[in-house]
C-alpha cells in the first residue's frame, strides 16, 4: 500500500468525506463471498496461491481485494499489515491458534462481512449504514482487521480511528459474552500466511471446519388468506422452490411436491441465511419470486415461513334462448331472462377447501355447498361469478 499522491487525494475526498460520516453507524451491504467446498480445509503447511484483485480507496489509503486460492477453493482474504509491500504468490498456509483474543477478534470480524453480509441482523446494522461502494466497504473491513492486528490506523482520521477502538470493543464484547455471533463464528477457523520476507502483508482468511455443525432450515407455504398450511381448492404448492444464500452465494435449496407444503434445505452450516422464494414449475399460485426471509440456524433446525395468494378466476354464465334476437337478451315474443337464478356450487371434487366471500367452504361429499346465487337483471342475460379460487 502506500499514500496517494495530491491529484488522487482530492480525486478521493468525497469518498472519504462519506466513509467518514456513515462508517460510524453500521450495515455491511452485498459482497460475494467465493464459492467455496463445504468440506475443503487446507492443511497446515500447504501452498495456496496469493492474487491481489481491485484498488479500492479508503480516507488516504488503499488497498487490494484479495483471493486466496487453495487448490479446490476461493476465499477472500484481507490484509493485517496495511503499512507492508502487497503480497503476490504461491506461499505456505499456517492454521492459525486462535489462543489470544486478538486472532478471535479477526476471525470474527472476517466470518460477519464475508458470511453474514447482505443479511439484515441488528450486530450489522451497529456497524456500517450502508455504504454506497462496494469497495469501501471491503476497505473499511480490511481496515477493522489491519487495526486489530498490528494497530495500524495509517490514512485514518481520528473519527474513523475512533470508530475503529469502537468495533474492537463491540468484538471483545460479542466473544467474552458468548453471542450467538461468536457461536456460529465457531464452525471456522482462521488461516494466515508463512512468510520469510518480514517486508511483505501477511494475508488473512476463514474455512469451514470440515466436521463443523451443520444443520437444516425448513421452509413451510402457507395459504396467505386461509393462513394455514394448506393449499385452496384444486390448487398445489408442487413446485415452488426456495434458495438459501450468505451475500450472494447460494447455500442450498429444496422444493415442494407430492402435495408437501414443506421441504428442507440441508447440510447449512450454523449461521445466518436469507431464504429466497422462486417459481419453479407451480402454475396456480401468485408466488412472489425473489420474497425473502432471514433466517440464523443456530441448531439442528431453523423455521420459516413463505404466504401466496391462490390464483383466482371468474365464472361466466349465459341463458340463451333459442328463439333469441340477435344481439339481443330477450326472445323475439319480447319476453326477458330477468329473474332466473345460478347457483354456485363448490365441488366434492377439489381437494382442500377454500376461502370465499369470508366464508370456509370445505368439500363435502354428501352434497355440494352452494357458496353464491345470482339472478339475471331487466335487461340481462348473464351474471358473473368473480374471485373465486382455483378449483372446481
Amino acid at each position: 500500500m502506500k499514500i496517494l499522491d495530491k491529484g488522487r487525494l482530492l480525486k478521493r475526498a468525497i469518498v472519504a468525506f462519506f466513509g467518514i460520516a456513515v462508517v460510524l453507524m453500521a450495515v455491511f451491504g452485498i459482497v460475494k463471498n467465493l464459492d467455496r467446498q463445504a468440506d475443503a480445509a487446507t492443511q497446515n503447511g500447504a501452498a495456496v496461491s496469493v492474487t491481489p484483485g481491485e484498488k479500492y480507496y479508503y480516507g488516504d489509503w488503499e488497498t487490494h481485494k484479495y483471493n486466496i486460492g487453495t487448490g479446490s477453493s476461493n476465499y477472500v482474504g484481507f490484509c493485517v499489515n496495511p503499512t507492508k509491500h502487497t503480497n503476490a504468490g504461491q506461499y505456505p498456509a499456517v492454521l492459525i491458534a486462535e489462543n489470544s483474543e486478538v486472532y478471535q477478534k479477526i476471525k470474527l470480524a472476517i466470518y460477519i462481512y464475508t458470511v453474514r453480509n447482505g443479511v439484515t441482523q441488528p450486530i450489522i446494522n451497529d456497524w456500517f449504514q450502508t455504504l454506497a461502494d462496494e469497495g469501501l466497504r471491503y476497505a473499511y473491513v480490511h481496515a477493522i482487521v489491519g487495526y486489530l492486528n498490528d494497530g495500524s490506523t495509517r490514512g485514518l482520521s481520528g473519527q474513523q480511528i475512533q470508530w475503529l477502538q469502537t468495533v474492537s470493543q463491540r468484538l471483545h464484547e460479542y466473544i467474552a459474552g458468548q453471542a450467538e455471533v461468536w457461536k456460529q463464528a465457531s464452525g471456522y477457523q482462521l488461516y494466515g500466511l508463512n512468510l520469510t520476507n518480514p517486508s511483505l502483508q501477511n494475508i488473512m482468511w476463514i474455512e469451514a471446519k470440515p466436521q463443523a455443525p451443520r444443520g437444516s432450515i425448513v421452509v413451510t407455504k402457507k395459504d396467505a388468506e386461509t393462513h394455514k398450511a394448506a393449499p385452496q381448492g384444486g390448487a398445489s404448492f408442487d413446485g415452488i422452490t426456495f434458495i438459501a444464500k450468505q451475500g450472494q452465494t447460494e447455500k442450498g435449496r429444496c422444493t415442494l411436491s407430492e402435495g408437501k407444503t414443506s421441504c428442507a434445505i440441508s447440510n447449512l452450516l450454523y449461521g445466518a441465511y436469507t431464504v429466497y422464494e422462486a417459481q419453479g414449475t407451480n402454475v396456480s399460485y401468485q408466488v412472489n419470486v425473489n420474497s425473502s426471509k432471514s433466517v440464523t440456524l443456530n441448531g439442528g433446525t431453523a423455521n420459516t415461513e413463505f404466504e401466496n395468494v391462490v390464483k383466482k378466476g371468474a365464472i361466466k354464465v349465459t341463458k340463451k334462448d333459442v328463439k333469441m334476437q340477435n344481439g339481443e337478451c330477450k326472445t323475439t315474443s319480447g319476453h326477458s331472462f330477468n329473474g332466473i337464478t345460478f347457483g354456485l356450487y363448490y365441488s366434492s371434487q377439489n381437494t382442500h377447501s377454500i376461502r370465499y366471500n369470508n366464508t370456509e367452504y370445505a368439500p363435502n361429499t354428501k352434497q355440494d355447498p352452494m357458496i353464491a346465487s345470482k339472478s339475471i337483471g331487466k335487461t340481462g342475460c348473464e351474471v358473473i361469478f368473480e374471485g373465486l379460487p382455483y378449483g372446481k
